[in-house]
């Protein structure tokens, strides 16, 4: 079978990328695997090694507003007519681009991983809620990574079952073979990610008080990227407990 993945900004910050890699990397074993990414969204073959049977197509990215949605359509759709795959996979949520893109291409079954079914709060608004709708309007098949997603996709979406399938979220070969080294720090915990609402980081500040009365020494590392702890700034600022590292981490 040829597939062909399409995700519009595979960038080397976040975990886009190695989901996609490694999912690349896995069907390759018995299928003809192609990538499609955006200049934009170049691929790091360095910290993302790729399998040699999986081949890559970057396709530029117009500059013209508006007008440049439709070139760049084009130019997937003529990407796409010289693959042939069987199956278009889409890694990631439809934004207004990708649904005109989605509209003009469909020349094969459509597949979407759905990581979040239900918007994460301090994501959602009307437009995301809309696309999401048009989602499963025009997929043919759907992925998403546990029970209980598939369960909320198919209630809210009112999906027929057996067009959604449960894939647990992909292996990460990718560091099984890297060394760190690292040692073990007593009274010591690290939150790591994205510092967004949906990642519930004011119960670690909750969880802190708690913990600070039995635990005096007790470190907390912070180590991502978001405006979300900005909030916090009169409990961690000053304060010795805390490591604040508020940018993206690289692998």
């Amino acid at each position: 079978m040829r597939i062909a993945i399409y995700s519009q900004y595979i960038s080397s910050q976040g975990g886009m990328q190695t989901y996609t890699f490694e999912l690349a990397n896995a069907l390759a074993k018995k299928n003809e695997v192609f990538i499609i990414s955006t200049k934009k969204g170049k691929v790091d073959p360095i910290s993302f090694p790729l399998d040699s049977k999986v081949r890559v197509v970057e396709l530029k990215e117009s500059k013209i507003r508006f007008l440049g949605i439709l070139l760049d359509s084009y130019s997937l759709r003529k990407a796409l007519k010289k693959i042939n795959p069987h199956v278009l996979h889409f890694q990631t949520t439809l934004n207004i681009k990708m649904l005109i893109e989605s509209l003009y291409l469909k020349i094969c079954p459509f597949i979407f991983t759905i990581h979040d079914p239900r918007i994460n709060p301090g994501r959602d608004n009307l437009l995301k809620k809309i696309l999401n709708k048009l989602i499963t309007i025009i997929g043919d098949t759907f992925i998403v990574h546990g029970e209980k997603l598939k369960k909320d996709l198919i209630f809210d979406m009112s999906i027929p079952e057996q067009s959604v399938h449960v894939i647990p979220h992909g292996n990460l070969n990718l560091f099984k073979d890297k060394e760190l080294n690292i040692l073990e720090e007593k009274e010591t915990i690290l939150f790591f990610g994205h510092i967004e609402k949906y990642k519930g980081i004011k119960y670690l500040f909750e969880a802190y008080k708690i913990l600070f009365k039995m635990y005096p020494n007790i470190k907390i590392i912070i180590a991502g990227r978001g405006d979300e702890i900005e909030k916090y700034r009169n409990i961690y600022d000053s304060n010795p407990n805390f490591e604040i590292h508020n940018k993206f981490i690289k692998n």
